[in-house]
């Protein structure tokens, strides 16, 4: 078996046809982009129940894939998540099945555990790369949102871990739904003050994602931005310009003919 893929393969090159391969690298952020922006609505308008959080695993765990292979990351990097969202995946089916009482804290440990991956895998590509372009801004907005959702699942952990099951100061059992609300709420700093921190740890973790997403957005994505388009092209080609040496003319007499002060000479036999 494996010695007819490597003469399809060989075949293939041999015709100047590239092989099609889920590992390749293709930089396509803009899908994974699409992923998040799905996860960020399945979890907005999912109504709450015991089979939410497993179809949440499910398209995280789909989104970690597809971010890892467009980084290009190695293959036993993604053979280790696969292995991993599987099993992740399959827990998941176990508690929903028998509705446990601690799926949604471990849904949400697992679920923060993809998120926290990705991002590592889609930064070292973009360090990698060390190309402005369009990508590397979709993969900064990716990155963004993945902050955000990184931090919803965290909250929903310490409600998790508190005694009393309790985060918000309005709710008593807060839900998916309401974590991602909140988040992305915090992390804009628009602060519509419906819901708040009832415990030191929830408002500490909560000023810290603001402070991460507004030291985010005016470094990282402002750099990007400003460093992508015409304007910048044009800033970079007139820095090359002004660095490069000045060109000598090609009606200035040569130096070998030139006598005292830099005039030409005028000396008959030079005639």
């Amino acid at each position: 078996m494996t010695k007819v893929v490597a003469e399809e393969i060989e075949g293939a090159a041999k015709a100047g046809m590239r092989p099609v391969s889920f590992l390749t690298p293709s930089y396509r952020y803009g899908v994974v982009l699409g992923l998040l922006m799905v996860t960020f609505f399945f979890i907005g308008i999912s109504p709450s129940g015991r089979f939410g959080p497993l179809f949440t695993l499910i398209i995280e765990s789909v989104t970690l894939l597809v971010a890892l292979s467009a980084s290009g990351s190695r293959r036993v990097v993604v053979i280790v998540a696969a292995v991993a969202s599987a099993c992740a995946i399959a827990t998941g089916v176990f508690h929903a099945i028998h509705d446990a009482p601690t799926d949604v804290t471990f849904t949400s440990g697992m679920s923060a555990l993809l998120i926290l991956v990705a991002p590592v895998a889609i930064a070292s590509s973009v360090i990698r790369r060390r190309k402005l372009d369009v990508q590397a801004v979709l993969a900064a907005v990716s990155l963004y949102v993945m902050i955000g959702l990184f931090f919803s699942y965290v909250f929903a952990l310490v409600q998790g871990s508190n005694a009393h099951h309790v985060f918000f100061v309005q709710a008593s059992s807060a839900t998916p739904s309401e974590f991602l609300y909140f988040s992305f709420t915090v992390m804009t700093t628009v602060g519509f003050g419906d819901f708040t921190a009832a415990n030191g740890l929830g408002r500490t973790l909560s000023v810290f994602e603001a402070m991460v997403g507004q030291l985010y957005l005016v470094t990282v994505v402002a750099l990007l931005v400003s460093n992508l388009g015409p304007a910048a092209a044009a800033r970079r080609r007139a820095g090359g310009a002004a660095a490069a040496p000045a060109p000598v003319s090609g009606g200035a007499p040569p130096a070998d003919d030139a006598g005292p002060g830099g005039s030409p000479s005028t000396d008959p036999a030079d005639g």
